[in-house]
């Protein structure tokens, strides 16, 4: 079965027009994933005691808008979908209090040695049952993104100590808010994707490039500090909605056919 919590945005998850936050949601998926992994017997405290953690390397959300939620009750799942390779797969889902799909996501994700930040073999896991052939949200990050268009570097942001998560790096919600913070079209329904392509920490510089067209804005991030790339994102307006409500179908019949 996913693991489903309900959920209540407040004022301080709310922008300046009165719209949800796409980091604000992504906290929420952060802590429900973390929940999920708590029962597995895999909680964060348990994991760095063996030396390891789990990193996001890629988020796609689809979205059918970007609602007034303020003080509304939602309905938010995830659940392992499958280990590919040495790519964990979770995916992510969040319903109305009138019952639609407003989100689904799907995520991967690599499990990492702690001190020596190196990537390490799901072996590695002592314990985690997380295949799921028969569930999904029904699409996977995309591999490739990037638009056939030139950059434009747009601002340098430095990263300082309220950005940062216990692992000691750049937050991942933080990049939703680089997004929008440089975006230059109105999304109403917004396709989002971030690729984490390496770490950032206290002090390091981030030049940020942007390419904006008629319905997408791309951004990438090169950590100067470090001389590699940090991150890329684009954000697209959706013209499929059917696409993302109908995943709503997708797991409530895995879940019938379970009961």
């Amino acid at each position: 079965m996913p693991f489903e919590r309900s959920i209540c945005f407040y004022n301080y998850d709310i922008d300046e027009n009165s719209r949800l936050r796409v980091s604000s949601v992504m906290h929420n998926m952060q802590q429900i994933a973390r929940e999920d992994l708590e029962l597995e017997g895999l909680g964060y405290e348990t994991m760095r005691d063996h030396g390891y953690v789990f990193v996001l390397t890629k988020m796609r959300m689809e979205f059918t808008s970007l609602p007034e939620a303020y003080k509304k009750k939602f309905t938010l799942g995830s659940f392992a979908r499958e280990i590919r390779g040495a790519t964990f797969f979770r995916d992510f889902y969040m319903d109305t209090p009138e019952g639609e799909r407003l989100l689904a996501a799907a995520s991967t994700w690599a499990l990492m040695d702690y001190n020596a930040r190196r990537p390490l073999r799901p072996s590695a896991l002592y314990t985690l049952n997380v295949h799921f052939p028969d569930r999904s949200v029904g699409f996977d990050p995309e591999r490739k993104m990037a638009p056939d268009i030139e950059l434009t570097k747009v601002d340098e942001r430095r990263v300082y100590s309220s950005m940062l998560d216990e692992n000691r790096h750049l937050n991942n919600c933080v990049y939703a808010d680089l997004l929008f913070d440089y975006a230059k079209n109105t999304y109403v329904s917004p396709s989002i994707q971030i690729d984490f392509c390496g770490e950032a920490h206290k002090d390091d510089i981030i030049t940020v490039y942007i390419a904006t067209g008629e319905n997408f804005d791309f951004l990438s991030g090169f950590n100067e500090t470090r001389g590699k790339k940090c991150f890329d994102a684009i954000i697209r307006e959706r013209t499929n909605i059917a696409a993302v409500n109908a995943t709503r179908l997708e797991t409530e019949t895995e879940t019938k056919t379970e009961t």
